[in-house]
C-alpha cells in the first residue's frame, strides 16, 4: 500500500512513460532524457509494499541453476565422476560464466531469503513465520528426499554407465546405496545425499537460528539496531563492498575454499558450509530493517558492479590460475599460502559487488513494474521453485542425449537449457500453478476471469 508521503516516481510504469514521450508533445527531447535519468523515489521504506525487483532477482537466481547444471559437461577442470556424463569437448567461455554465475547466485539468494524471513517476522510474527517456512521450505524437503533423491541417484548411475561403459543395474545400483552411505567405499558422511536441494536443508537450519535469536534477543533493540544499521551503512558506501568481503574471505581462508564453498553434501551437517551461507542470510536479515539503503544502492549500483567485475574478476582468474595451475579446479590443492588468500580475497569481493550491483540494477529497474510486467514477474518468481526443484532430472537426461549429438558445446547447452526451461514453465503453468503442488510452494494463486467483449 502507498503511503502519502511516498509520491510515484516519474518512470513508475511504461502507461505513464508512453503518456510522458507522447502526450506531452511539447517538451523538448533533453528535457525528456534529464527526467528518464532523475532518480526515483524511494520504495524500500514503504513497509507493506511487495517488492517485485527482490521477487524478480531471487527468482533469477533459481532459474540461473538451470544454467550452471547443464554447463557442467562442458565446463573445464572438474574431475571425471563429479558429475553425471561428461564432454570430451570443453569450453572456456562456458565455464568463465559458470565461475562468474557461481560467484553470486547462491550468496544472493541466502541475503533475499533471509530479508524475507525477518519481512515475515515483522508483518506475522515468529510463530507465524515458523508456520509458514514449514510449509514451504520444510515440507518441500522432506517430499524432494522420498520423491527426487532416489530419481537424481539413479540417473547419476546411469550416466556413469553410459559414459564408462558399466552395466546399467550395477551402476545405478551402486549410486542408490551410496547415496544412503551404503556399500563398499561409503562413509556416514554420504548418509542422505542432498543433490541441488541441499539449498532448503541449510536454510532450515538458518531459519531455525534465526526465530531462536529473534526471542532471546527480543529486549536488545539496540543492539539489533545497531548491526542493521552497520549492514545499511554497507550497502549505502561504495568502501561497502570491501567490508562486507571481509566476513565472507576469513571463511574461505579458513576451510582452505578459494573457488567459493561446497554445497551441502548430505544430511550430515558441514559447519563450514552452514556458517558461510549464515553470513549472508543474517546479512539480509538484519537489511531489511535498514532496507532504504537499497535505494541508495539502485542509484549507485554501477560502483559495485565495476569494483566486482573490473577489479575482482580479473584478480580472482589469475590468482586461480596460479593456485590450481598444478591440480584440478575442483580439488582446492596446489598454490602458494599467498596465492590462495589473494583468490579467496577476490572471490570474496567479487561476490559482494556483483550481489550488491545486482540488487541495485533490479531495484533501479523493476521497483514499480506496471500491471502486465508485476504479473510476469509474479509469474517468473513463482514458477522458479517449481523449475529448480525438478529441473536436475530433466537436465541431466538431456544431457546424457547430447552425448550422442555432435554440436559445439555452446549450442548443446543451450538446447539444452532452453528445452529444459520450456518444459518446466508449460509444466509449472499447466500442472502446478493453480493445484495443490503450487498451493504447497508459493500459497494459493487464482485464475484471471476472463476478459469481458464488449458488444
Amino acid at each position: 500500500m502507498r503511503t502519502p508521503e511516498s509520491p510515484r516516481p516519474v518512470s513508475a510504469s511504461p502507461n505513464e512513460n508512453a503518456d510522458t514521450c507522447s502526450g506531452r508533445k511539447n517538451r523538448s527531447e533533453p528535457a525528456l532524457i534529464e527526467q528518464l535519468q532523475q532518480p526515483a523515489q524511494p520504495v524500500m521504506a514503504e513497509k507493506h509494499e511487495r517488492l517485485h525487483a527482490l521477487d524478480a532477482l531471487r527468482g533469477f537466481a533459481m532459474m540461473l541453476g538451470v544454467w550452471i547444471h547443464a554447463a557442467m559437461p562442458y565446463t573445464e577442470g572438474l574431475p571425471p565422476f563429479f558429475w553425471a556424463t561428461t564432454e570430451e569437448h570443453k569450453s572456456s567461455s562456458i565455464s568463465i560464466s559458470v565461475l562468474i554465475i557461481h560467484s553470486w547466485r547462491m550468496e544472493v539468494f541466502f541475503l533475499l531469503s533471509g530479508f524475507f524471513t525477518a519481512m515475515l517476522v515483522a508483518r506475522r510474527g515468529p510463530q507465524a513465520t515458523a508456520r509458514h517456512r514449514f510449509k514451504r521450505i520444510v515440507l518441500p524437503f522432506v517430499l524432494s528426499m522420498i520423491l527426487l533423491q532416489p530419481i537424481c541417484a539413479a540417473l547419476w548411475g546411469w550416466g556413469f554407465s553410459v559414459q564408462w561403459g558399466t552395466p546399467a543395474s550395477t551402476s545405478i545400483s551402486t549410486m542408490l546405496k551410496t547415496s544412503w552411505g551404503i556399500g563398499v567405499g561409503s562413509t556416514p558422511s554420504e548418509f542422505g545425499r542432498l543433490w541441488h536441494f541441499w539449498f532448503l536443508y541449510v536454510l532450515i537450519y538458518l531459519i531455525a537460528v534465526g526465530l531462536v535469536m529473534h526471542r532471546l534477543t527480543g529486549g536488545m533493540t539496540r543492539l539489533k539496531s545497531a548491526a542493521s544499521s552497520a549492514v545499511g551503512w554497507c550497502v549505502r558506501s561504495w568502501f561497502g563492498v570491501f567490508l562486507l568481503a571481509v566476513p565472507l574471505f576469513i571463511a574461505l581462508w579458513i576451510s582452505n575454499k578459494p573457488n567459493g564453498p561446497d554445497p551441502m553434501p548430505s544430511l550430515r551437517p558441514v559447519a563450514g558450509t552452514l556458517v558461510y551461507h549464515a553470513l549472508p542470510f543474517f546479512a539480509g536479515w538484519f537489511l531489511y530493517e535498514s532496507r532504504p539503503a537499497i535505494d541508495t544502492l539502485a542509484r549507485r549500483c554501477w560502483w559495485p558492479l565495476t569494483i566486482g567485475l573490473g577489479f575482482a574478476l580479473p584478480l580472482h582468474l589469475y590468482a586461480l590460475m596460479r593456485v590450481f595451475e598444478s591440480g584440478s579446479l575442483a580439488d582446492g590443492s596446489g598454490g602458494s599460502v599467498r596465492m590462495v588468500a589473494i583468490a579467496c580475497a577476490s572471490r570474496a569481493v567479487l561476490t559482494v559487488g556483483l550481489g550488491m550491483g545486482l540488487i541495485g540494477i533490479f531495484t533501479r529497474i523493476l521497483s514499480r513494474p506496471g500491471p502486465r510486467l508485476t504479473r510476469w514477474i509474479r509469474f517468473g518468481s513463482d514458477s522458479a521453485y517449481w523449475v529448480y526443484l525438478v529441473h536436475l532430472p530433466l537436465v541431466v537426461v538431456l544431457a546424457i542425449g547430447m552425448t550422442r549429438i555432435d554440436l559445439p558445446p555452446e549450442a548443446e547447452m543451450l538446447l539444452v537449457v532452453l528445452v529444459s526451461l520450456i518444459t518446466l514453465l508449460i509444466s509449472y503453468r499447466f500442472v502446478v500453478r493453480y493445484t495443490p503442488i503450487g498451493r504447497l510452494l508459493h500459497g494459493l494463486r487464482t485464475r484471471r476471469p476472463p476478459a469481458q467483449h464488449r458488444g
